[in-house]
């Protein structure tokens, strides 16, 4: 329970690393996009000159749209559940009707006596319907011809027998209907019904798996989008960084060629110049990394355009609920608690099938035929109906298991899982409830950090004037400025992490409870 925010990070690290290796695995990506594709796709943002590059200006709703469209983990998720469903419309048409028709032909010959015998051919066919109720009962029809013709056979010795006269031949038919009751075991429609749930079960499982990848997906995709806001949000203020220090440069040198700064100070203003472009190089290189990062999990290797995130850190201070409420919206869309609550359902369900099997069988069959005859071949059907050829049949079957007990120890393993199960989900809702008190106290500390941040960089840029003010006078140094800038530039540094981190740890409370899709009005499905 104590080790909650160190797993969500370790998880977090583990899908950068391979959207990283994805980015830098091209082959592994699906087709590349058109030129129609691109277009498209470029019609959805505005493009705009950011740093001598064009830039696609792209908010964070946009990234996670794109990501579901596209993204290949995506619609792998979305076959597997696919692929559960059908299981459950198996289940369903378990009892489909079945027909069965067989044809037969035999011929065989005999000999009564040392003077002759008969000879017989018949020819048969038959055609069974039959159909399992969802309650258990099951009912058919069998229609049944059997044709008939003798021969006689005379035979002057063992070794020469001959046919003589053959008898006109003769047809039977039959049609019956039978039904089966079971009154006890596998009776009713909820036993008979349990392939179904049980089905729906690995539906269930499905889609609370799916959702928590997809969930942990989008969540790694919209961090590294923050990510990219820091980078940016960095890049423009060590390019003011920058500005700072040309003109300074340019100020110190105008002051060197009056005879007012020695070249010490000059140089010192050079190399703090160098430092600042260097930064800003190291920093614009890491934006390029972090936008492969983002086009790879969107499946977009090739865009003739950068990526501009155009989403600024917020608070959020107003969409934070109450604790309590927030705690029982993660308990309901907790995947592991769901996935536990469905094991629960399974298990109550085997349990209702083993005691079936425990229960004393007990079935009825019915069975109704009437018969028919003729002289001509196939044509005993004519002759259903009289009633003196008609018959009926009732057979009550009594099985009573005895000392069944293999299913009564199953029976107690299925019990003790379901306990097991109960226990793990309290501990999963303890371990919850440690997670969000967690992020709800990161929240406070973020605010209190960001408060902080705030006043020392309001701070840090008015004594930074103040010294640029005082080298102008001759009252400061080129090094004592740089100190100055170096803090300014740490201290905003300081504000932006904050704000982006706040939104990371939002990102883990939308996640914990829930709510990812509906706040940034994303289809989940």
């Amino acid at each position: 329970m104590t080790h909650f925010k160190p797993n969500m990070r370790f998880s977090l690290k583990i899908i950068k690393i391979w959207i990283l290796f994805l980015a830098l695995s091209p082959n592994l990506l699906a087709e590349t996009l058109s030129q129609e594709e691109i277009q498209r796709l470029l019609k959805r943002v505005e493009v705009l000159q950011f740093d001598g590059r064009d830039m696609a200006q792209v908010p964070l709703k946009l990234i996670l749209e794109v990501a579901l469209e596209r993204t290949l983990a995506f619609k792998s998720l979305a076959l597997s559940e696919e692929a559960a469903q059908t299981q459950v419309i198996g289940a369903r048409e378990r009892n489909h009707p079945t027909l069965q028709t067989s044809f037969g032909y035999s011929n065989s010959a005999s000999l009564s006596s040392a003077s002759g015998g008969s000879e017989s051919s018949v020819n048969t066919i038959s055609t069974t319907f039959s159909k399992k109720l969802d309650n258990g009962m099951s009912y058919g029809f069998t229609l049944s011809e059997r044709n008939t013709q003798s021969t006689t056979l005379v035979a002057e010795d063992w070794s020469s027998v001959e046919s003589t006269t053959s008898s006109d031949p003769y047809s039977q038919s039959s049609l019956s209907a039978n039904l089966k009751v079971p009154f006890f075991k596998d009776a009713g429609f909820e036993v008979n019904n349990l392939p179904v749930k049980l089905a729906e079960i690995g539906v269930e499982r499905a889609y609370w798996n799916s959702r928590s990848s997809k969930l942990g997906l989008l969540q790694g995709i919209a961090s590294i989008y923050w990510d990219l806001v820091s980078i940016y949000q960095s890049i423009e203020l060590q390019k003011k960084s920058v500005t700072i220090s040309q003109q300074l440069l340019r100020d110190n040198q105008a002051r060197q060629r009056a005879g007012q700064l020695s070249p010490t100070e000059v140089l010192a203003s050079e190399t703090q110049l160098l430092r600042d472009e260097q930064t800003l190089y190291s920093l614009r290189q890491d934006a390029l990394k972090v936008e492969d990062q983002v086009r790879a999990a969107l499946n977009l290797p090739v865009l003739p355009v950068g990526l501009y995130p155009s989403d600024i850190p917020s608070m959020h201070s107003e969409d934070l609920k109450d604790s309590e409420k927030l705690l029982e919206e993660v308990y309901e869309n907790d995947s592991q608690i769901a996935l536990n609550r469905a094991s629960l359902k399974q298990k109550s369900f085997e349990i209702q099938q083993l005691e079936n099997n425990l229960n004393t069988n007990l079935n009825l069959d019915l069975a109704y035929t009437v018969k028919g005859y003729s002289t001509s071949s196939f044509g005993g059907a004519s002759d259903f109906g009289n009633s003196n050829l008609h018959g009926m049949s009732a057979t009550l079957t009594w099985t009573l298991p005895l000392g069944d007990r293999k299913t009564q120890e199953n029976l107690r393993q299925r019990s003790l899982e379901s306990r097991q199960i109960q226990i793990q989900i309290e501990d999963r809702k303890s371990e919850l409830q440690v997670g969000l008190q967690s992020i709800m106290r990161d929240f406070k500390v973020l605010e209190e950090d960001l408060s902080a941040a705030k006043a020392l960089s309001q701070l840090s840029e008015k004594q930074l004037n103040n010294e640029i003010k005082k080298l102008k006078l001759g009252k400061s140094t080129s090094y004592q400025v740089s100190q100055f800038q170096q803090d300014l530039a740490r201290s905003q540094q300081q504000e932006i992490l904050r704000r982006v981190n706040f939104e990371k740890k939002f990102l883990e409370l939308l996640v914990l409870s829930g709510e990812f899709y509906e706040y940034y009005q994303i289809p989940e499905n």
